[in-house]
Order: structure tokens, then C-alpha cells, then sequence
């Protein structure tokens, strides 16, 4: 194995199989040798399951759906394999599926690719050179460039930035946690193995950060920079860089202004739910008089839907602190049901 030997995990629930097959050509179209990296799509309880087919189909094409299920050939890629986490098809999240993958990886840094993010030809030759240059970086991402299955149908461009749209025009690293424009966040996230053992281990302390990505039952943010977070406090630092580019491919029902909302809610919702998993205090919004007649004041200035999305991140706060004091206890439950779940297939692992 070579020195800086990648693992490219890819967790997947319910994916699209057009574009599950956009970011498989897209893996393999790298051009890092496939020697100097392996493949693990795990499937987390995804309600077709995925399997593995055998040989080339029609039109070379790499999934297919068949009889129920989604089919994706991986004999493209010598060290490739799919695994899944629950023969009971029930999920253990996102977080869980990626510490699952790292438990089953053999890099020396870890990237993690979304089912909807195409990575740039280069992405891995430059994940390998960045992680040379910059060993003082415990994570790091790249450029998220957004792609429209309908572009006549794409949100405004303010819009975007709830799709988790980034553009860069120059590289940014710093070892200040509060420093958002170095924190990495989406698919193409970067980590070396010494990282995400320590961020393992808070996991494990605290299953309550299982919570922070998307779970079966509930949609989540904030597991990135948590990951980021935890670098920082060991000592590394953090950065985006101008020469890691990818694609997320938009399907048109991201698009509308219901999504934007719900988005935005749930969004509002895991910065409340990090800020207690993280200190123990519950961040409420404010609701003083002052505070409502100033933003009555501005509701004239902004677009209605720039109101309501204002309204909406509101929710999200106000629900993260109901549910917060009056079911600490059943969050905390839920969060360690899906740590027992993560921890036998670590078990599994270990048994190997």
C-alpha cells in the first residue's frame, strides 16, 4: 500500500439511480491510480437494496434497477465492495455509516462522497497532494459546484446557498474553530485517519452527535464541521481549497419553495441540537419586543420568500429547544439505539 492511501466511503439511502450512475462514472473517471485507493459503498438500509452485478451491461452502464432492487457494477475497481449496515432494512444514519466505512477503511485519509456528488476527474490526485503540503490540516473540502437536472427550474441565486452551494476564490485554512469560511462541509470531505479515530471516540462518548446528519428519522446538518470541530481541538486545522471541484446534482424537487423551507427549519434545527451536544446549553432564539419590531420594520425590505425562510429557521430553533427539555431522555435514547446498532457492526468488523 502507498504512502497516503485513500478510502472513498460513500453511504447511500434511497438513491436516485441516474445519478448514483453519474457519480460512479464519475469515480471512475479519477485519475489517481486505483491502486492508491479503494471504493466502500455502504448501504444504509436504502428500501431497494443495493447489490453487486456481474459483468457490463448495455451502454456500460454502472446501475441499473431490476426486480425491486438497484444493481451497480464495481468491476471497474480492484478494491471496491459494497456493504450493508441492517439485514432488518431499519438504518443507523449517516454519521453512523460513515464511522462504519472508516472502521472498515484502510486510508491514511478519508473522503466521503455523498450519492448525489460527482467528484472533478482530478479530486483524489488533488485530496493526495493537499495531504502532503498541508499536514498540519486534520480535514478538508473543495468547491461545491450545484447541477440542475431542470436548470429553468433552479432557485435564485441567493437561494443557493441552502443547497449547500460553495464557490472559492482562493484557498482558506485556519485552526479556529469559529472561523466558518476554513470549515469544510458537504460530500468530498476530507479527513486523515488520525482525526476521525478521535472523532470516533467522542462519538462514542457522546451518541448524541449521531444526530447531527440525516438518521431514519429525521434530516440533519452539522455532522461535518463537527468532524472539523473535533480536528481542531487535537490540533489540526481545517481548510477549503480552489482545486477540489464537484458537482451535487439538483433534482427539480430540491428546487421549490417548500424544500428551501423545510431545509431551512431542519437546518436551524442542528444548529440548536449541535450547540447543546457540544457544551451542554441551549441556544434560544431571541423574542424580546425589540427584537419583533425590528424585524417587522425590515419584513418590508426582503422578498417573501426571504421572510418566510426567516420564519422557518425560527421554527427549527424554537423545536430543537421544546424537544430538547422535554425529551432529552428520548433523543438521547434514540441516538444510543443507533450507537448499538453502529457498535455491532463494529463488532462484526473487529471479528474479521
Amino acid at each position: 500500500m502507498s504512502a497516503n492511501f485513500i478510502s472513498v466511503i460513500m453511504p447511500c439511502c434511497n438513491p436516485g439511480v441516474r445519478h448514483l450512475g453519474i457519480v460512479l462514472e464519475a469515480l471512475m473517471s479519477q485519475t489517481l491510480p486505483k491502486d492508491q485507493w479503494e471504493l466502500i459503498v455502504i448501504d444504509d438500509a436504502s428500501r431497494k437494496k443495493l447489490t453487486v452485478g456481474s459483468g457490463q451491461w448495455a451502454g456500460d452502464e454502472l446501475v441499473r434497477e431490476e426486480e425491486g432492487r438497484v444493481v451497480v457494477d464495481l468491476g471497474w475497481h480492484p478494491n471496491a465492495r459494497l456493504v450493508q449496515t441492517d439485514r432488518k432494512r431499519e438504518g443507523i444514519g449517516l454519521v453512523s455509516s460513515r464511522l462504519y466505512g472508516f472502521e472498515l477503511g484502510k486510508g491514511d485519509v478519508f473522503v466521503f462522497v455523498d450519492q448525489d456528488n460527482a467528484l472533478r476527474a482530478d479530486y483524489l490526485e488533488e485530496v493526495v497532494k493537499i495531504s502532503r503540503d498541508f499536514p498540519h490540516l486534520g480535514t478538508w473540502g473543495g468547491q461545491i459546484l450545484l447541477k440542475f437536472d431542470e436548470p429553468d427550474k433552479a432557485p435564485d441565486t441567493w437561494l443557493r446557498g441552502a443547497l449547500c452551494a460553495r464557490e472559492l476564490t482562493q484557498d482558506i485554512w485556519s485552526n479556529v474553530i469559529e472561523h466558518h469560511d476554513s470549515t469544510p462541509w458537504g460530500a468530498g470531505l476530507c479527513a486523515r485517519r488520525e482525526t476521525l479515530k478521535l472523532y470516533r471516540q467522542r462519538v462514542l462518548d457522546n451518541p448524541m452527535r449521531r444526530l447531527l446528519d440525516p438518521t431514519p428519522k429525521s434530516a440533519g446538518f452539522g455532522g461535518d464541521s463537527d468532524l472539523s470541530y473535533v480536528g481542531c481541538q487535537s490540533g489540526y486545522g481545517k481548510g477549503v481549497f480552489k482545486k477540489l471541484l464537484m458537482d451535487h446534482l439538483i433534482p427539480v424537487g430540491r428546487c421549490s419553495d417548500e424544500y428551501l423551507l423545510k431545509n431551512a427549519e431542519a437546518n436551524a434545527y442542528s444548529t440548536v441540537l449541535h450547540g447543546f451536544v457540544e457544551n451542554g446549553r441551549i441556544l434560544h432564539p431571541r423574542n424580546d419586543w425589540r427584537f419583533w419590531i425590528m424585524s417587522f420594520m425590515r419584513r418590508g425590505r426582503l422578498r417573501r420568500l426571504e421572510w418566510e425562510m426567516t420564519m422557518s429557521r425560527r421554527r427549527g430553533m424554537w423545536k430543537a429547544v421544546r424537544e430538547i427539555r422535554a425529551g432529552q431522555h428520548d433523543l438521547g435514547a434514540y441516538a444510543a439505539a443507533l450507537g448499538e446498532k453502529a457498535e455491532k457492526l463494529s463488532r462484526e468488523v473487529d471479528s474479521r
